[in-house]
């Protein structure tokens, strides 16, 4: 019985071939996007988990306030650790990770970025980073001993067992070579390339350790019962301000902290000073939504054929109702039809998914891996939906009479005809949705990079200054040197780039109008005294610091316009002579400088503080004139050997460095215009299929029209417009829709392009365009047929 439905089944599928490939192959395109898009949010939503213990660590963020301004850090002060040690007896372990960077030659020559974390020797007890080699109970004990990533070891030791080397790290200090770190896994929140121990800190840095105002670390806890979190969190704060240094709580006295689960961190931590990259929730949820669009439109496309099939063969089944078959042998009948297309389409969806898998991972920069449940899921959707399908055809079309049926009274067809055109305008709704919310993903994204930010950004090289600031006596003889190269136009340096500038902020006393003094915690940006000319900053009232004034590089002050307005000066003009008292000498205003975005586009523009500190330099800019950036780049290095030939030639540009900010936007964007793409390819798919139909069902119509006169453009309209209404009533119901869902995705932007009514204007001539060429060729091919044929068909 089974061979004889699935006889059955192959044979219906070869008689109409072109219903079966589109069926088949849409539904098979839909499953693999569903299937590509299920296995990125799985790997994002992954992140941290591989860890043991993932689900009792925590990490302990600091709330405070600074200038009046409350800060969410996700760092914490160097003696909170101590503490929970000695008050906390529920906690099992803490572990404390302080960021490091330095710029080191590998045994090949070659400048290579050592980054990492001092760690607590505990580090091994908290989370399962692993050792090929060494004991991770003593690795990390005593200082100056570091553990190595498998790639720095090669790097700096070849082949040679490194346990036991001293990896050189300036010409004062080395670190000895303790172990070697397993590869890392990618869906940790911590990367990094080498572990140091922590007294190595404490010696190097031993003023962060007694230190409450600086939460430059990231504080781990293991607790046993996680449920107890937020009891824990409110106890340590209660600690906190009992024990904290009385000047920090005179500034802070609201100063508390949160215990944030190390499985929520990678996603959902919206906290300054990340330890690296973080996810994006709502990014996740936009492509979860995707999806599920995605797949919706390859269901409704099988499902609207399916059932228009259907109507065709109403007198197929009065003729074999009529020769005696069973009710419940139709319904196997069709059910099995159905489920056998759906299963093939798996089938397609895998073929897909092995063949683009590559390079879809190369697309993401994600790992994704098929796990063996989502077979199993993929099999259960395909048999699913294989009975939803084929439930119409199965139980209406085998209830019917057979002499109603065979005398053509069997099915009016309009209830059927309006559900497909309900479920037509639903998709091209959905994928005129996804094409507004690329064009204006991929609009955002542009106006970001071609907003001017106030300065210049373009031909500027950015290079590395040694990490322990030992140039700061050899700066000027170092830009001389530079400045004397041809394409070398100006030269400054600076603590980091405009665009860049982190969260922190530094307290200043300003002299106001009245005379009084005003305590305010602004932003400040540490530079030398080109900053401005080699950035091409305007400066709107007073002057640049300079050379030519003496006092300058060590009392000279420069504001922005939005610091006068803080202030609550009337002009920048007025703002110029006043006293300030800023770490670590006060002095006077001498300019004010145009508002530039030294932050990410993503945020306003604050006030700003600019002065000379040349202990805080660690970056030098090199404005260039070049039409031959190699050999340029070339030379330089040759200069730069010169001058420091222990220092790495390690360099980048600008405004590759700014546009990788919005690598969110870029991203976000090249995934909406894939998937778009695709779903309006399924939308027209599915359209050309019911046109197919729907021409069929009206050739006798179409000849006689022929007969009377009609000629072919006006047959074509008729047949068309049937169609491309469906279109337009959904783009009707998207425009709002996705005006509203892109206003929301644009509000945390500081700056956003602006809903031109002409992005709309295209996306709805494209589509309609689409769909008329999608249903266009069907039309033609029956209007400029025979008439004669054409009443000949039945």
């Amino acid at each position: 019985m089974f061979t004889h439905y699935l006889r059955l089944a192959v044979r219906s599928l070869r008689r109409q071939p072109g219903y079966s490939f589109i069926n088949i192959g849409g539904l098979g395109l839909g499953l693999a996007c569903c299937l590509l898009l299920a296995l990125y949010l799985h790997d994002q939503r992954s992140f941290d988990r591989f860890h043991t213990q993932a689900e009792q660590i925590y990490r302990i963020g600091s709330n405070y306030t600074n200038g009046g301004q409350p800060v969410a850090s996700a760092g914490s002060v160097g003696p909170l650790a101590p503490l929970v040690q000695d008050h906390l007896p529920e906690v099992a372990a803490t572990v404390r990770l302080l960021p490091f960077r330095r710029d080191l030659i590998d045994r090949a020559q070659q400048p290579t970025h050592l980054t990492g974390f001092f760690a607590d020797s505990t580090v091994f007890e908290v989370f399962d980073f692993p050792l090929t080699q060494g004991d991770p109970t003593t690795a990390l004990a005593a200082p100056a001993t570091v553990v190595l990533s498998p790639e720095m070891a090669t790097r700096f030791f070849g082949a040679t067992d490194p346990v036991g080397q001293w990896l050189q790290i300036d010409g004062e200090r080395a670190l000895r070579v303790t172990g070697v770190l397993a590869p890392l896994p990618a869906q940790s929140h911590l990367q990094f390339d080498a572990l140091v121990s922590m007294a190595t800190a404490e010696v190097v840095q031993a003023w962060l350790f007694d230190n409450w105002f600086s939460p430059q670390f990231y504080t781990y806890v293991l607790l046993p019962e996680p449920h107890r979190a937020r009891q824990l969190g409110a106890h340590l704060t209660t600690l906190i301000r009992a024990r904290a240094n009385p000047e920090m709580l005179a500034q802070n006295p609201t100063v508390s902290v949160t215990l944030e689960p190390l499985t929520r961190l990678y996603l959902h931590s919206d906290r300054t000073q990340q330890a690296g990259p973080m996810g994006d929730a709502a990014m996740l949820l936009l492509l979860g939504g995707i999806a599920g669009f995605i797949l919706l439109i390859a269901c409704i496309n099988f499902i609207n054929l399916t059932t228009a099939r259907a109507t065709e063969r109403a007198r197929e089944v009065g003729v074999r109702k009529a020769v005696g078959a069973q009710r419940t042998q139709l319904v196997a009948q069709f059910l099995g039809e159905a489920v056998l297309l759906t299963l093939l389409g798996v089938l397609v969806a895998l073929a897909l998914l092995w063949a683009v898998l590559p390079w879809f991972r190369e697309f993401t920069g994600a790992v994704l891996t098929v796990q063996p449940w989502m077979y199993l899921v993929l099999l259960g959707a395909g048999l699913g939906l294989g009975v939803l399908a084929g439930s119409y055809p199965a139980f209406v079309l085998a209830r019917f009479e057979p002499a109603r049926v065979l005398k053509g009274r069997g099915l009016a067809g309009h209830q059927g005809r309006r559900i497909r055109q309900g479920l037509v305008v639903s998709q091209f709704a959905i994928a005129i949705g996804l094409m507004l919310a690329t064009g204006i993903a991929l609009k955002q994204h542009r106006y970001l990079l071609d907003r001017d930010p106030g300065f210049v950004r373009e031909h500027m090289l950015v290079l590395n200054l040694d990490a322990e600031n030992r140039l700061a006596q050899r700066l000027d003889a170092v830009k001389a040197t530079l400045l004397a190269h041809p394409d070398v136009i100006a030269a400054t340096a600076t603590e980091t780039t405009p665009g860049t500038l982190g969260s922190d902020r530094w307290n200043v006393d300003f002299e106001l109008a009245d005379g009084t003094m005003r305590s305010t915690s602004l932003a400040h940006f540490p530079m030398d005294l080109d900053f401005v000319e080699t950035y091409g900053v305007a400066v709107v009232a007073g002057r640049n610091l300079s050379r030519d004034f003496g006092s300058d590089a060590a009392s000279g002050l420069l504001v922005n316009e939005a610091t006068v307005a803080h202030l609550g000066y009337d002009s920048p003009a007025a703002i110029l002579g006043q006293r300030f008292e800023m770490w670590p000498t006060g002095g006077t205003v001498v300019g004010v400088v145009r508002n530039f975005n030294f932050r990410s586009l993503h945020q306003p523009i604050e006030p700003l503080t600019l002065r000379v500190l040349p202990d805080k330099l660690r970056l030098l800019t090199l404005r260039l004139r070049t039409n031959d950036l190699a050999q340029t780049l070339a030379s330089l290095q040759t200069y730069w050997a010169s001058l420091l030939p222990t220092q790495p030639f390690q360099y980048t540009f600008l405004d590759e460095s700014l546009a990788q900010q919005y690598a969110n936007e870029a991203r976000l964007g090249r995934v909406f215009a894939l998937f778009a793409t695709l779903a309006v390819l399924l939308a027209c798919l599915g359209l050309f299929g019911l046109a197919t139909f729907a021409v069929s069902r009206r050739t006798k119509e179409i000849g006689i029209r022929k007969v009377v006169g009609a000629t072919v453009p006006q047959v074509m309209g008729l047949l068309t417009w049937d169609f491309l209404r469906l279109v337009a009533v959904a783009f009707v119901l998207a425009v709002p829709l996705a005006y509203a869902g892109m206003q929301a995705w644009l509000a945390p932007f500081a700056y956003q392009v602006p809903l031109s009514w002409v992005l709309f204007a295209q996306v709805g001539l494209l589509t309609v365009t689409l769909a008329a060429v999608a249903v266009g060729y069907v039309t033609f091919r029956a209007a400029s047929g025979h008439p004669v044929v054409a009443l000949r068909s039945e």
